[in-house]
């Protein structure tokens, strides 16, 4: 989760087509693969926040995120807050 990760390079790894991994990911989780990942990185980031003393721009990066400000904007979209409040709180 941490690293830059595509579709295609998911579906390689499992010897998976791509539209059998769509297809299993909108089964399982009801969610299109990067909105699964992203869900899941902001889960682990929740995870710092509340545990570690780490920065937002660590936090951001350890978790997958290339660029802060989307990392903000997916998790605000996720949790209703951003990653400063949430930690304050």
């Amino acid at each position: 989760f941490s690293n830059k990760l595509s579709l295609d390079h998911v579906a390689n790894y499992a010897h998976f087509s791509k539209s059998y991994l769509i297809r299993l990911l909108k089964k399982n989780t009801g969610k299109t693969f990067s909105t699964y990942l992203n869900s899941y990185r902001i889960y682990r980031a929740i995870d710092m926040l509340e545990n570690t003393d780490k920065n937002i721009l660590e936090i951001s990066e350890e978790c997958g995120f290339g660029n802060v400000a989307y990392f903000i904007k997916v998790f605000k979209q996720n949790t209703g807050i951003t990653p400063l409040k949430y930690r304050k709180n």
